[in-house]
């Protein structure tokens, strides 16, 4: 009986450490869930990080290891998330500096086409809102045709 209580002694703080981070990562994804971005947002990503990060450190930390072991076991983690990020690093800074170039787009038209009597147009821009797609692309359309008559670009014959 006395081994089973030192067990229980041993392993209750980390065993608590994974459940509250357990709820936490499930309060998490409850919220995104409900939120507009959902769990495909970075905050939702940092955050679950974030919440894995500490439950690790605490774990180890928490675990009956010398003062010795808790301090390489640590700095192994340390060499492991030091070689995931030098390797991740280039792909990491090419996506981030394509999200920043997606957010800064300006839209452009590009002649597509050269008809006898007719100019093929493709117009590229950013819709921040995925909601209207239909109404907005006809919104797009009328408001080309809009500028062209003004600018009398298209005549009627």
């Amino acid at each position: 009986m006395n081994f089973v209580q030192d067990i229980f002694g041993v392993f209750w703080p980390p065993a608590s450490v994974v459940m509250a981070a357990l709820t936490l990562a499930w309060a998490a994804k409850w919220t995104a869930r409900r939120s507009q971005q959902g769990t495909s947002g970075m905050l939702y990503q940092l955050f679950n990080w974030l919440i894995a990060a500490f439950a690790i450190i605490t774990i180890i930390v928490l675990l009956p290891l010398t003062p010795q072991t808790q301090g390489q076991v640590l700095s192994l983690l340390g060499v492991v998330l030091t070689a995931v990020i030098a390797l991740s690093a280039t792909t990491f800074v090419a996506n981030m500096i394509a999200g920043i170039m997606l957010q800064a787009s300006q839209p452009f038209v590009l002649v597509h086409e050269l008809r006898d009597h007719a100019i093929v147009y493709r117009i590229c821009g950013f819709l921040p809102n995925m909601k209207y797609l239909l109404s907005s692309r006809s919104n797009l359309r009328k408001k080309v045709l809009e500028q062209m008559h003004g600018n009398q670009f298209a005549t009627s014959a």
